[in-house]
């Protein structure tokens, strides 16, 4: 969402790529019948996406991740 709102070259051409990536994605589901039985299965089978949903996250919770601070001077974005 954020990319479509930044207006730099490289927030639009990450937004082009995100949605080709979801087109490509739905292309591949549709050619292979089992991925769209497995897809379904998930959808319907909520202690298995529970399931999904805490392993992901709990590998998350495992990153370190750092996040720069942004500077003071920096040209600020919204509503003033």
């Amino acid at each position: 969402m954020l990319s479509s709102v930044l207006q730099s070259k490289d927030a639009i051409n990450v937004n082009v790529e995100i949605m080709r990536t979801f087109v490509r994605l739905r292309h591949v589901i549709r050619e292979d019948d089992s991925l769209v039985d497995r897809v379904s299965k998930l959808e319907l089978d909520s202690d298995e996406m529970k399931k999904i949903f805490k392993f992901v996250f709990d590998k998350f919770d495992q990153l370190e991740i750092t996040v720069p601070l942004l500077p003071e001077d920096r040209n600020k974005i919204g509503l003033k």
